[in-house]
């Protein structure tokens, strides 16, 4: 549209080129041109900084040019550059290591407490939880040091052995797990499977190195949420309905297969996913290509072996180098930063051969891995205390609206896991439509801002559940479920899009000559800040719950929210 007196162009183009000055009073057009030019380029300081005066009927605008730029400050990509030139194979099997980890990994809650009773090793339920504790540390500590220490392995080694290895050792770890049939021998296969596998962070290593180009990585990265939603259905479907212990002893006459589940009774469900680990690990083995970008070119026997299947299929053979240093990387989702030298600035003529890397900021890279952290935080708090609250029965002499009450909301523990997997379903096809849309219309930090603020939200809302349950107003259950319902879905589908987003960010950070160790750095603060956070909070909640103030407990989460959404400004700026 040109330009006319009734017209003023944004240089930054933000969220529109041209808006029509006739929706703006006659006494406020000045000031509003002067907003304008304040906002496209100095968004964050408050206009009363600058000395300007404002009439009341322009602040509105100014809300809406400043949530403009802070939602949708970066780059638009159509869903048609989106999809142009995806690497459909490559992200399909890092797709699968994901699904397969997942699944593994979240197979064993469903039966965590029928297993250590089995061991007749506790007798009470306190001290069944402190068993439970311990399994926690075997499973989360190791992963603290390990995922750097396995990262410098995949510098060494390539992305391809390292992810085979952790596979590998997972799928034996599952096999001890099941067929254990003391305490320590699982606490050894949890303790393993957590030592001998850093996955989750080289996935995100090489969705980034097979990614370079940031029209693809919303795509690519939002096979991490996709992961997590099958691996947590199908991980407790399996685990639910493959132990089948059998009660009392078994006749003489028993067939084998019977005495054996007797004998193993959780080992059926390890079995299978033992299975599906080695068939995910084979698969990587043959059609998978290294990502490292400088031993990309040495030898794959299994990809050779690869190619000769593809070949008698029909299909087209892979050439085994995935080198992605001479493309352009992180090509500047964010308007204005971390621009990519292409050629030399002098114009003199350079070697095609010298690597092309993105420019970086380390202080960027910092902030964007606390913001990271605590976003890990913040979910696995949610994940691991929320269901315990649900469940927990509410301590009726105890509540004193808004801030004391002891317990929890009292749902049925058959209930809230089919109304989480519902909630679930929902989300994730939510989330897979919205991630390609943000990134169509340049909102990926503002996304991932969004799910910052439903954290707020949902802690401020969550103890307030309590005073409105049946058993205290008296209103029926269905409505009550109902409200638990939008809870859960908002709090599930914004998590789930924050995650796509939390990692996609953090790959834009990162340098791409450094981009394993710093991608692992990022992933042991997450795991760390995950494991003993959420240990922290789990006290400091029973604390509260003792004293009757869990209002305040869940409170202070939400003020935690707060400043890590504010905190999420310098990721831009």
């Amino acid at each position: 549209m040109p330009e006319n007196s009734n017209s003023v162009k944004l240089s930054d183009a933000t969220l529109f080129n041209v808006i029509a000055e006739d929706c703006v009073p006659e006494h406020a057009v000045g000031a509003f041109r002067r907003l304008c030019a304040l906002c496209t380029y100095e968004f964050h300081r408050a206009p009363a900084q600058r000395g300007i005066t404002m009439p009341v009927s322009c602040y509105p605008f100014y809300f809406y040019l400043r949530s403009s730029v802070l939602l949708f400050n970066m780059k638009r990509v159509a869903f048609s550059e989106q999809v142009s030139g995806f690497p459909k194979l490559q992200v399909g099997i890092l797709l699968l290591i994901q699904v397969a980890q997942y699944t593994a990994e979240l197979s064993t809650d469903c039966y965590i407490w029928h297993i250590i009773k089995s061991f007749h090793t506790a007798k009470a339920h306190d001290e069944v939880l402190k068993y439970i504790g311990y399994l926690a540390f075997a499973d989360g500590a190791p992963q603290v040091l390990t995922y750097i220490f396995w990262a410098f392995q995949a510098e060494r080694f390539g992305r391809k052995p390292i992810m085979l290895t952790g596979l590998i050792s997972l799928a034996f770890s599952m096999l001890l797990y099941g067929f254990g049939r003391k305490f320590y021998l699982i606490w050894i296969a949890k303790f393993a499977a957590s030592l001998l596998n850093a996955n989750h962070t080289l996935v995100r290593t090489a969705l980034g190195e097979v990614t370079p180009s940031l029209n693809h990585q919303p795509l690519a990265f939002l096979t991490i949420p996709v992961s997590y939603f099958v691996g947590s259905w199908l991980g407790p479907l399996i685990g639910n309905n493959l132990i089948t212990p059998w009660t009392g002893p078994p006749p003489a006459d028993a067939p084998p297969d019977r005495r054996f589940i007797k004998v193993f009774p959780f080992a059926l469900p390890n079995i299978v996913l033992a299975i599906i680990l080695l068939s995910t690990a084979l698969l990587t083995f043959l059609f998978f290509e290294e990502t490292h970008p400088y031993l990309d070119h040495q030898a794959d026997r299994g990809l050779a072996f690869g190619n000769l299947i593809r070949e008698k299929l029909g299909l087209s053979s892979s050439k085994g180098s995935y080198s992605r240093k001479f493309a352009t990387a992180n090509d500047g989702l964010v308007d204005g930063e971390d621009d990519i030298e292409l050629q030399d600035p002098t114009g003199a003529a350079e070697d095609s051969s010298a690597p092309v890397f993105a420019t970086y900021s380390r202080p960027k890279l910092i902030q964007m891995i606390i913001s990271h952290t605590l976003f890990g935080y913040l979910s696995a708090v949610f994940a691991k205390l929320a269901d315990s609250y649900f469940t927990e029965s509410l301590n009726k002499d105890s509540i004193g609206f808004p801030f004391m009450f002891k317990g929890g909301c009292g749902i049925s523990w058959v209930d809230l896991p089919v109304i989480v997997i519902r909630c679930l379903v929902v989300a994730i096809i939510i989330t897979v439509i919205a991630v390609p849309l943000a990134a169509k219309y340049g909102a990926i930090l503002g996304g991932y801002r969004v799910s910052l603020t439903s954290f707020i939200v949902t802690f401020f809302f969550l103890p307030l559940f309590v005073f409105v349950a049946p058993d205290v107003t008296g209103i029926p259950q269905s409505a009550y479920y109902g409200f638990l319902y939008v809870l859960l879905l908002a709090q599930n589908t914004f998590f789930l899009i924050g995650l796509a987003f939390a990692a996609t960010l953090l790959n834009m950070h990162v340098s791409a000559e450094d981009r394993n160790i710093q991608t692992a750095i990022a992933m042991a603060a997450y795991a760390g800040m995950g494991y003993f956070g959420t240990m922290l909070t789990s006290w400091m909640r029973s604390l509260f719950n003792n004293l009757g103030l869990q209002t305040i407990f869940w409170w202070l989460l939400a003020l935690i929210s707060l400043f890590t959404l504010l905190h999420s400004r310098v990721i831009a700026n």
